[in-house]
C-alpha cells in the first residue's frame, strides 16, 4: 500500500519534517556512574572508575567520531540533574523504559551501576539512546573480587553495547528492503563500528505538537499556524534490519525482518525511521510462548517451532527445529545475529517473529495467539483505523490548502496561489480516489459488519463525502485566479475586489463552523479593505447572535471555549468529555446554532489531537495498551456527543 503524498501549502502544526541522516555530526556519548554506598567504594575509587571509563571508551570510539563524557552521579546536584538522571537515581533500571524518555534528545546515555555483594564488585550497564528512543536489550553484568579491575571491566562492558544509529529510508517497490545512513558515517574512524551482517533495532519517529502555553493568543484568521513539536520515538517490536551490503560514507542496504504486515507505519506526523545497532552474539536461542496476556497456553498446546538465520523459512528441517516443553523451546544448534522464528499449531496459520540472538540465558517471550479469527480481526481493525487516520489527514490538508490560499490571495500573490491550488486539487483528488478504493475493498470483508469497524468505516466515508463538497469551491477559486491574472485593465480595483471575495468566503467558512471570534476578526479586515458601514452592521449582528442569553448559557460557552477547546492531553479529554452532552442540551435549549457548530468543530479538533496521541503508542506494547483503550473510550464519547449535537442542529432547520 503506497503512501499518499499531499502538498502542504502552509506550515502545519503536525506536518512532519524529514529526518536529517546526520552523516557528519559526531556522537554525544554520556556515561553516568552510580555507585552504592560501601566503605571500599570511596570518592577516589569512583574518580578512578570515571577516568578509566573515559580513556577506554574514547579510545574505542575514536577522537573524530565523538566525545565521551563520564560523570559520577553522586557529584551532580539534584537540582542540576535532567529528568533522565533524576529518574534513574530514584527508580534505577526501570526508568530507562518509561514513555517520557521516548522524546528524542540526541544524546546517548550509558548507565554504569557499581554494587558490592558478598565481597565481590558487581558491575551492571545499560544504555538509553536519544536518537532512536531505544534502550539496549539487556542489562549486562560482570563481577570481580578485585577493586583494581573494576575500571577495565566497566570499559569492556559498556563498549560492547555502543550502538551506532542510522536514519532508515524505504526502497520504492520493495516493502522489505531499506537503505540506512549512519550518523557519523562520513567521519574518520567510523568503518570499524558497522559491518555487513549487523542487526539493527527499529524505531518510528513521529512529531507531536506541543500544547500552546496557557493563555496564549490564537493566530489571526488566515495566518499560518506554526507550532513547536517534539519528536517522539515509537520502538517497533519484532522489527529488525539486517545489513546486507555496504556502500560509501556510512550507507548500507538492509533487509527488513518483521512480524508485521506493514513494517513502515505512515501518517501525517511520521517524520521518518531510525535504527540502532544491537550487539548480537552466537549461541543457542530459547523462546517462551505465551498467550496475548502473557499467560501459559493450555496443556494440549503443541506447536511447531523452527527458525532460519536472517530469513524466514516455510517448513522446518531437523537442523532448524526447536525442542522444548512447558512453553519454553530451544534451538538445536547455535544461531548468529537474528533468528527468524516461526510458530505454527497444527495446520493453522504460521506466525513469524524475528528475534535477535543476544547470548542471554533468559528466553525471549513471544506472545502467540492461537485464535486465528482474533488475529485476522485485529489485522482488519488496524487496516480500518489506518484508512480513517489518512482520511482525517486528507481533510485537514484540504483545510490547510484553503487557509493557505486565503493568505496568498489577500497578500496579492495570485500566481503562487494558482500554482498551489492546481497542484493541491490534483493531489487531493488522487488521494480521494485511492482512499475510496481502499474503503470499498474493506467494505466487502465480512468483518465490516462488526459494530466497531462498521462505525470506523462509516466515519471515514462521511469525512470523504464532506471533503468532496468543498471541491467545487476549490475549482471555482482556480478559475477566478486565472481570470485575476489575465485581467490587467484595472489591476488595483480587481485585486481589491478579489481580496474582498476571499475575505467574505473566509467569514462564511468560520460562521459555518461556529468560530465567531475568528469571523469577527475577518470582518475587521474586510472593513479596513472596503470602508463599508454594512460590514460593521453584519459583524454586530453576528456578535449579537453569539452573545450568551443567560448565566447557564454563558457557563456552557465558557466551558466550551476556555476548558474544552484548550484541552490537549488524554487525561483532560477523559475528564471533560463527560460534560459535552450537557453542554449540547444547554445550547439546544437556547437555540444556539453557532454554539452547536463550534462544539462540533471542537470535537473534530479533539479527535485529531487524540489521533496524534494514538500515533506515538504501540498497540503491541503492554505499556501503551491502557492508554489506547482510554483513547478509544474518549473517541466513542466524542462520537456520541457529535451525534447529539447534529440532531439538535437538525431540529433548528
Amino acid at each position: 500500500m503506497r503512501r499518499i503524498s499531499i502538498l502542504l501549502l502552509v506550515a502545519s502544526p503536525v506536518a512532519a519534517a524529514p529526518l536529517d541522516p546526520q552523516t557528519k555530526p559526531e556522537y554525544r556519548w554520556r556515561v553516568v556512574v552510580s555507585a552504592a554506598a560501601h566503605p571500599t567504594v570511596t570518592p577516589a575509587v569512583r574518580e578512578q572508575l570515571c577516568r578509566d571509563l573515559k580513556v577506554a571508551l574514547q579510545d574505542d570510539l575514536g577522537e573524530a567520531l565523538g566525545v565521551v563524557d563520564v560523570m559520577d552521579l553522586a557529584t551532580v546536584p539534584a537540582a542540576k540533574r535532567d529528568t533522565l538522571l533524576a529518574s534513574f537515581a530514584l527508580s534505577g533500571w526501570p526508568a530507562l523504559d518509561r514513555e517520557e524518555f521516548r522524546k528524542l534528545s540526541g544524546v546517548k546515555t550509558h548507565f554504569v551501576q557499581l554494587d558490592v555483594k558478598d565481597g565481590r564488585y558487581l558491575l551492571s550497564a545499560r544504555q538509553h539512546d536519544g536518537d532512536t528512543g531505544l534502550t539496549s536489550p539487556m542489562i549486562r553484568t560482570k563481577t570481580t573480587p578485585d577493586i583494581a579491575k573494576v575500571g577495565r571491566l566497566a570499559g569492556l562492558l559498556v563498549a560492547r553495547d555502543f550502538g551506532p544509529v542510522a536514519t532508515v529510508e524505504r526502497v520504492p517497490g520493495e516493502p522489505l528492503a531499506a537503505k540506512v545512513k549512519f550518523r557519523g558515517g562520513e567521519l574518520a574512524g567510523f568503518e570499524p563500528h558497522v559491518k555487513v551482517g549487523d542487526v539493527l533495532a527499529f524505531s518510528v519517529i513521529r512529531e507531536q505538537p506541543r500544547p500552546p502555553p496557557k493563555g496564549a493568543k490564537p493566530p489571526k484568521p488566515g495566518q499560518p499556524v506554526i507550532a513547536d513539536v517534539d519528536r517522539i520515538a515509537q520502538p517497533r517490536d519484532f522489527t529488525y534490519l539486517l545489513l546486507t551490503e555496504a556502500g560509501l560514507r556510512g550507507e548500507f542496504a538492509a533487509r527488513v525482518l518483521t512480524r508485521w504486515a506493514q513494517p513502515f507505519p505512515t501518517g501525517r506526523n511520521v517524520a521518518g525511521y531510525r535504527a540502532m545497532k544491537w550487539a548480537t552474539a552466537a549461541g543457542p536461542l530459547a523462546v517462551k510462548l505465551t498467550d496475548e496476556k502473557g499467560n501459559a497456553h493450555p496443556p494440549d498446546f503443541r506447536p511447531q517451532v523452527w527458525a532460519g538465520e536472517g530469513a524466514f523459512t516455510t517448513a522446518p528441517s531437523d537442523r532448524e527445529s526447536f525442542r522444548g516443553t512447558d512453553g519454553v523451546y530451544q534451538s538445536l544448534r547455535p544461531m548468529t545475529g537474528v533468528a527468524c522464528v516461526t510458530v505454527r499449531v497444527g495446520t493453522g496459520k504460521a506466525q513469524g517473529f524475528p528475534v535477535p540472538v543476544l547470548g542471554a540465558d533468559l528466553p525471549t517471550v513471544l506472545k502467540f495467539n492461537i485464535d486465528e479469527k482474533e488475529v485476522a480481526r485485529a489485522e482488519y481493525e488496524q487496516l480500518c483505523e489506518s484508512v480513517d487516520r489518512r482520511v482525517g489527514d486528507l481533510k485537514l490538508t484540504q483545510g490547510e490548502l484553503f487557509r493557505g490560499l486565503g493568505a496568498l490571495i489577500t497578500g496579492g500573490e495570485f500566481k503562487t496561489a494558482l500554482d498551489r491550488a492546481t497542484k493541491g486539487l490534483k493531489a487531493v483528488t488522487d488521494a480521494d480516489k485511492e482512499l475510496s478504493d481502499e474503503l470499498a475493498k474493506l467494505g466487502t470483508d465480512p468483518m465490516a459488519k462488526d459494530s466497531y469497524t462498521s462505525r470506523v468505516l462509516a466515519v471515514s466515508a462521511d469525512k470523504l463525502k464532506s471533503l468532496r463538497t468543498a471541491r467545487p469551491d476549490l475549482e471555482k477559486k482556480i478559475e477566478d485566479l486565472k481570470q485575476a491574472i489575465q485581467r490587467a485593465d484595472d489591476p488595483v480595483r480587481f485585486e481589491r475586489e478579489f481580496k474582498e471575495h476571499e475575505l467574505l468566503r473566509q467569514v462564511r467558512e468560520f460562521v459555518a463552523r461556529g468560530e465567531v471570534p475568528d469571523a469577527a476578526g475577518v470582518y475587521d479586515q474586510l472593513f479596513e479593505l472596503t470602508k463599508r458601514d454594512d460590514v460593521k452592521v453584519q459583524k454586530d449582528k453576528l456578535l449579537q447572535e453569539w452573545a450568551p442569553k443567560t448565566d447557564d448559557h454563558r457557563k456552557a460557552r465558557d466551558f466550551l471555549l476556555e476548558e474544552w477547546r484548550k484541552a490537549s492531553e488524554l487525561a483532560e479529554f477523559a475528564s471533560l468529555a463527560a460534560k459535552l452532552p450537557g453542554t449540547v442540551d444547554v445550547f439546544a435549549a437556547h437555540n444556539d446554532r453557532l454554539g452547536l457548530l463550534n462544539l462540533r468543530g471542537s470535537i473534530v479538533a479533539a479527535g485529531t489531537r487524540l489521533k496524534d496521541l494514538l500515533e506515538v503508542l504501540d498497540p503491541t506494547a503492554d505499556i501503551d495498551a491502557a492508554k489506547i483503550k482510554d483513547i478509544k473510550a474518549v473517541d466513542e464519547a466524542l462520537a456520541a456527543a457529535d451525534k447529539k449535537a447534529a440532531e439538535a442542529l437538525g431540529k433548528m432547520k
